[in-house]
């Protein structure tokens, strides 16, 4: 199982921790891909009505799978492009990861009404993409955190220094480095929630 816990450490800066959340939505969309590309091929030569419900959902999560390249690619350019840049970049992955969540509910809409393979497959690929769209949705949150956090230290990187190290510090104190991880990703999250609370990055240092 892919999670935060493999890329984090409990001094990772918020950027690294976007960057760490995009390569697992990556990894997860990936995956989903592969597993409803193969349904496919299934359903191609024998039920032609299910089959075009599960490209038409193929369709979106290839959608998403360049969304996510493009959104990681996209954040790797804001440490190398110039300040005046960070709008661009920053607008382009929070409509890129905000289409990939609504390409991954569309999916799972258009897929509700058909008992494929008698159901079982299709709560397949529903968890899957749900998956996709969870860990998502966690991306943009730590994404929009490091965004307003690099604003801030634009601006006031003394104000900056306060805010970010605040959680570490504290934990330290009590000498659990799962609880730094866990404090940190949880600060960054809070400052701007994910879209759907089902998965919560942070619990897997718990």
């Amino acid at each position: 199982m892919t999670s935060l816990s493999k890329y984090v450490t409990p001094t990772s800066q918020p950027q690294e921790l976007a960057q760490a959340a995009l390569h697992v939505s990556l990894v997860k969309a990936i995956y989903a891909k592969a597993y409803v590309n193969k349904v496919c091929k299934q359903l191609q030569q024998t039920k032609a009505k299910d089959y075009q419900v599960v490209k038409s959902c193929l369709d979106q999560i290839s959608d998403g799978v360049s969304l996510l390249s493009n959104s990681v690619q996209e954040l790797h350019h804001l440490n190398l492009d110039k300040e005046s840049d960070f709008m661009w970049h920053r607008s382009n992955v929070q409509t890129w990861l905000s289409t990939v969540l609504t390409d991954a509910f569309t999916c799972m809409d258009g897929i509700s009404g058909y008992k494929i393979l008698g159901g079982k497959v299709k709560a397949t690929i529903k968890a899957k993409v749900l998956n996709v769209a969870q860990v998502t949705s966690n991306a943009l949150a730590l994404f929009n955190g490091y965004a307003v956090r690099h604003k801030v230290s634009h601006h006031s990187s003394s104000g900056l220094l306060r805010v970010r190290e605040g959680p570490a510090v504290l934990a330290k104190g009590r000498g659990q480095e799962g609880l730094r991880v866990r404090e940190r990703l949880h600060a960054f999250v809070m400052i701007c929630p994910p879209i759907h609370r089902v998965h919560e990055p942070w619990l897997a240092f718990a």
